[in-house]
């Protein structure tokens, strides 16, 4: 922290393996508001459009699906879709996965 500061790429890599664990804890709550700071962190070193924050996105979806937040979680797979479909057009692999999982969530709301 300080070495390279908490706005440093390589902080967000340790804050985002803090949140794996919060969530592999249960700790859901506390690994969406650590997910938060890292995609905070990334959209402010390597932009909003970087694929390393659409897996954040998708992080953050997976979180909120654990929570049973379907809706969130959906948004949050949306923006990562948008982003790899940016990077990589909408026939991609990485976009068509963020598209589904949105879609898989959705699913659940109307349950």
């Amino acid at each position: 922290r300080k070495a390279l500061g908490e706005e440093h790429a390589n902080f967000a890599v340790t804050l985002s393996n803090m949140a794996s664990v919060y969530c592999r804890q249960g700790r859901h709550d506390e690994a969406l508001e650590t997910y938060g700071r890292v995609l905070e962190v990334k959209r402010n070193t390597l932009g909003e459009q970087h694929l390393d924050t659409s897996t954040t996105l998708t992080s953050i979806g997976m979180v909120y699906d654990k929570q049973g937040q379907h809706e969130e979680a959906a948004t949050s797979y949306d923006s990562a879709g948008d982003v790899c479909e940016k990077a990589y057009g909408d026939s991609h692999e990485e976009t068509l996965d963020a598209r589904k999982k949105a879609a898989e969530s959705r699913k659940r709301i109307e349950l």
